[in-house]
């Protein structure tokens, strides 16, 4: 899966250039490796693209019963790995209850990484095929003995529990650091970034917002809001009843190329999701140079703490959003600091290093 779906629908892009697995298999790229990227053909680009490196997309099976948007059955991926093994050093998988990476673990053995993101049990269907997975079919499996690399300290503790061969070391996504660049200073805005739907509770940022502008000396700050989705419009008629319309601008969206300004020339990027376990707008914020003001909700929330890289509480207001402003300077240049480990070239070095250093130990 190249993309987060909503409400079981597939968004499909004229270009995956942007997508995090995209940016990740070019991190490995520009450590020297030569890189095979496998995914569900539901996630095609609309328009044909040239790559740095190779992409195979497979036809969905049974899709009835394995919905692509949520767990494929990918038909001829595990004929391919089978012909294709000895050609490859490593393969990474995209978390541990996945089709995918049941059909290729017999096979790859000692050569298989297991991305986790997952902190928790499916809720679909009570939990009950979730629960399954991981208590049956992961300790009758070869998934049992996989290397199991978690991406968010919450993913190690859940996945710690199901798994022998867990690694203490986590990586992040990692973000495009060749395009994402921090800048010295930043404008007088503010950004959010992501799908504009429910869940998102990007409402709930823009009636912050308009306390904040409200308090002396912040009225000519600017929100801007990147991304699309079918919460725009009843957005747009809030930012008119709030009378901030001339405060918010709707920038609809946006590749990385045409992102990348804005972010950086932010003071914070906003976060107040209701659902979301690693969102890759807080890795490209930070790489950005730019600090984050968030809730607790996404796994990054301790690692923004622990690092001085923002703001993670509950229920954060305008006064927070003053303290983002007033701390700038110590919150960006911590961003800097950091902004190596979590490009995608410094995220998929370490991974190679763990991986590395399991095959030593074993």
């Amino acid at each position: 899966m190249l993309s987060s779906s909503e409400k079981c629908v597939i968004t499909r892009r004229k270009s995956n250039k942007d997508s995090m697995i995209y940016n990740f298999a070019r991190g490995l790229v520009a450590n020297g490796h030569s890189v095979t990227v496998c995914a569900s053909e539901e996630y095609m680009p609309l328009e044909k693209e040239q790559n740095e490196f190779e992409v195979i997309y497979f036809k969905s099976k049974w899709r009835w019963l394995f919905k692509p948007y949520l767990i494929p059955f990918p038909l001829g991926l595990r004929s391919f790995v089978k012909e294709n093994i000895n050609k490859y050093d490593l393969v990474i998988a995209s978390e541990i209850f996945q089709m995918a990476t049941l059909l290729i673990a017999d096979i790859c053995k000692d050569k298989l990484v297991v991305w986790q993101e997952l902190s928790l049990h499916n809720q679909k269907l009570f939990k009950l095929p979730s629960k399954f997975w991981y208590n049956f079919v992961v300790s009758c499996t070869s998934l049992k003995n996989a290397l199991v690399i978690p991406r968010s300290e919450n993913a190690k503790a859940f996945i710690k529990q199901y798994s022998c061969n867990v690694s203490d070391d986590i990586v992040e996504h990692g973000a495009n650091g060749e395009v994402l660049i921090p800048k010295e200073y930043a404008g007088r805005n503010f950004s959010v970034v992501g799908q504009l739907i429910a869940r998102k509770n990007v409402d709930s940022i823009v009636r912050k917002f308009a306390s904040f502008v409200k308090k002396e000396g912040y009225s000519d700050f600017v929100l801007n809001i990147i991304g699309e989705g079918a919460e725009r419009e009843s957005l747009e008629r809030l930012t008119e009843e709030l009378a901030i319309q001339e405060n918010v601008i709707f920038r609809g969206f946006l590749t990385h190329q045409e992102m990348a300004g804005y972010l950086s020339d932010s003071y914070a990027l906003l976060v107040d999701t209701l659902r979301d376990l690693n969102m890759v707008s807080i890795p490209e914020s930070i790489v950005s140079g730019t600090p984050v003001l968030m809730n607790t909700v996404p796994c990054t929330a301790q690692f923004v703490s622990e690092n001085g890289l923002g703001i993670a509480k509950e229920n954060w207001n305008e006064q927070d959003i003053e303290e983002m402003v007033k701390n700038y300077e110590l919150f960006h240049s911590n961003c800097v600091k950091i902004r190596e480990q979590l490009t995608n070239v410094g995220c998929a070095k370490k991974m190679i290093d763990i991986f590395i250093k399991n095959k030593k130990a074993n």
